[in-house]
C-alpha cells in the first residue's frame, strides 16, 4: 500500500513540478522518501514524535534535500506558521483530528498551499464502535491483515493496528482515531474553500482501500 501511496505521490510531483513540499503528519517517511526520487524541491515535515521525525529527517539529509523540520502537531503548526507551499500533503495522518481541528488545519491548508494532497481511507460512518455488526467485522479485519505480514508483523500492529484501528475504542476518554469517509472528507474541503476536487482509489488494504483526494488551495 505505502508503494501505491508513494506511487500516487511521485506522480503529483513530476505533474506539477513543486518547489516546495509540506507533509503533515510525515511519520518515519516511508510515503515521502520513496516519492522524492530525483525531484529537488524544499521539503518541510511536520511530525509530533521525535523518534519517527529523526528518521524522516535521516533520510531527507541521505538524498540531500533542502528542508525543515517541526515537532509538533498538526494544530500547533497551523496556529503558528503562515508560509506558502506549492504542495501541502498527508497520508493517514488527519484521520487522528477530531472534527473541529480537521476544519482548522484544512482551512489553513487551503489558504497556504497551491494544491493538497491528501491520502485517507474510505470508511463507514460508525455510529457505535461496540455494534456487533462493526465490531467482529473489525476483528476479522485486523486478525486478516495481521496474517498477511510476516517479519513486520509488530511494525504493522504498532504504527497501524494500536493508533488506527484500536484508536476508535475509549471507555475513559476520548477516541484517539475519527476516520470519515471519502465522501466526507470531500465535503470538508468544500467547506474549507478548495476547488477542483479530484478523488481516486489508489490502493485495496485490509482495512479498507485507499483513496488520494487532490485539490486546489486558494494560496
Amino acid at each position: 500500500m505505502y508503494e501505491a501511496v508513494s506511487g500516487a505521490l511521485r506522480e503529483v510531483y513530476r505533474r506539477e513540478r513543486p518547489g516546495s513540499v509540506l507533509d503533515v503528519g510525515a511519520g518515519d517517511g516511508l510515503t515521502l522518501l520513496p516519492a522524492l526520487g530525483a525531484q529537488r524541491c524544499r521539503v518541510g515535515v511536520v511530525e509530533p514524535s521525535a523518534a519517527l521525525l529523526a528518521e524522516t529527517v535521516a533520510g531527507l539529509e541521505r538524498l540531500g534535500v533542502v528542508h525543515e523540520s517541526w515537532q509538533v502537531t498538526a494544530q500547533d503548526f497551523v496556529a503558528a506558521h503562515a508560509g506558502r507551499w506549492d504542495v501541502v500533503q498527508s497520508s493517514f495522518a488527519l484521520q487522528s483530528l477530531c472534527e473541529a481541528d480537521k476544519r482548522e488545519v484544512l482551512s489553513w491548508m487551503c489558504g497556504h498551499a497551491s494544491r493538497l494532497v491528501l491520502v485517507e481511507f474510505d470508511v463507514p460512518e460508525v455510529v457505535d464502535v461496540w455494534d456487533p455488526v462493526w465490531f467482529f467485522d473489525c476483528v476479522a479485519r485486523v486478525e486478516r491483515g495481521l496474517r498477511e505480514y510476516g517479519a513486520d508483523r509488530d511494525l504493522v500492529g504498532v504504527g497501524f493496528v494500536l493508533p488506527v484501528v484500536l484508536g476508535k475504542f475509549s471507555a475513559t476518554s476520548p477516541p484517539a482515531n475519527h476516520e470519515v469517509s471519502i465522501v466526507r472528507w470531500r465535503e470538508l474541503l468544500g467547506e474549507a474553500g478548495f476547488g477542483g476536487i479530484r478523488v481516486r482509489r489508489v490502493a485495496d488494504y485490509w482495512w479498507r482501500p485507499a483513496y488520494v483526494v487532490e485539490a486546489i488551495g486558494s494560496s
